[in-house]
């Protein structure tokens, strides 16, 4: 696996990056980059489609080592997810109707 380091603005780092179909193609239509959305949820931003109270169990999970679930809409409105578990193995990125929590980043 490739690790990717931890720079002084992230607050994690992951071991992989896997980008589910839907994301990749929505990514693809929007004209936008998946390691901009991984970036910010790297840094700590859980994204404009979240509430309060996610953040808030998002900077516990940090702490806890919990799963930790950005939300951010794309240029066409479309909802990306970014998915890391808490064992911190990998950043999942998906949009609504498909699972991250099978998807594994290539060794």
């Amino acid at each position: 696996m490739t690790h990717v380091p931890l720079d002084n603005k992230w607050k994690f780092s992951v071991y992989g990056v896997v980008v589910l179909p839907g994301a990749m193609a929505a990514l693809l239509d929007a004209g936008q980059s998946a390691m901009d959305f991984l970036t910010r949820h790297q840094q700590g931003n859980w994204g404009e489609a979240l509430e309060v109270a996610d953040w808030e169990r998002n900077d516990e999970a940090l702490e806890n080592g919990g799963a930790i679930l950005s939300g951010y809409y794309l240029h066409n409105g479309t909802l990306l997810f970014v998915y890391t578990p808490g064992d911190r193995t990998r950043a999942v990125l998906f949009v609504e109707g498909e699972d991250p929590h099978n998807a594994h980043a290539p060794a």
